[in-house]
């Protein structure tokens, strides 16, 4: 697992309350339904411009396997069992297994994995106290609300060049779309964490959680399914 190379005692690990981890799977829902919501406005927005062509009904079908795949990957890897599902959403993340992730995998003592999540969480707070104060140059005039998608974009980039997922080309094979759209989706997780918390040791869990399941993303038969 990399950077997470052994298990740490609980008195190592900063305890989060049941509650907490209840917030986190809600919060990991509602950023999967507010990812499908980004697909479609593009979507809508290229028709209402009158664009048509192959590139762009490739690049929305590696969007829509991106998304499909990393619901099925938060499903298996998190999801309630079959009969507590709900046919309005597209992940049920259960709390208990958020907390079962974090219990097996957590290695807070690592001086990498420190350094990896104390730099998530910087970069994360930078970006919201530039907006605050007016030096969000990216985004003149950025409110924490008009500035929240595009934040959390900035966050993504960067976990895809943490893990070096290629984020820097403009073309990307469908593998690459997919971890650029799991990037995507764990930055404005925990971008949406910080602007609900604030600075706290939450958002610490938050982007923790995000590393973890970058991680496991990397094995798995979701990711490696998509060729």
């Amino acid at each position: 697992m990399g950077i997470f190379s052994r298990r740490v005692s609980a008195r190592d690990r900063e305890p989060i309350s049941e509650e907490k981890f209840e917030y986190f799977s809600r919060e990991i829902a509602n950023t999967i339904e507010s990812e499908y919501r980004r697909f479609e406005q593009l979507v809508d927005e290229r028709k209402a411009e009158g664009l048509s062509g192959s590139e762009f009904s490739e690049y929305e079908s590696a969007f829509e396997t991106s998304l499909s795949q990393i619901c099925k990957f938060i499903n298996r890897l998190l999801g309630q069992s079959a009969s507590d599902l709900r046919t309005t959403e597209r992940v049920w993340p259960d709390g208990t297994k958020v907390k079962s992730l974090m219990d097996q995998l957590v290695a807070i003592n690592s001086p990498k994995a420190n350094a990896i999540i104390a730099d998530l969480e910087e970069v994360c707070i930078y970006y919201a106290d530039s907006v605050k104060s007016g030096t969000f140059l990216l985004m003149p005039d950025a409110t924490m609300e008009s500035s929240r998608s595009y934040r959390g974009y900035l966050l993504g980039n960067k976990i895809n060049g943490d893990n070096n997922w290629g984020w820097e080309k403009d073309k990307k094979s469908p593998r690459e779309h997919a971890d650029n759209s799991v990037s995507q989706f764990l930055g404005r997780f925990i971008t949406e964490v910080h602007d609900k918390v604030g600075v706290s040791k939450i958002l610490t869990s938050a982007c923790l959680l995000a590393i973890l399941l970058s991680t496991a993303w990397e094995t798995a038969p979701e990711r490696h399914s998509i060729r």
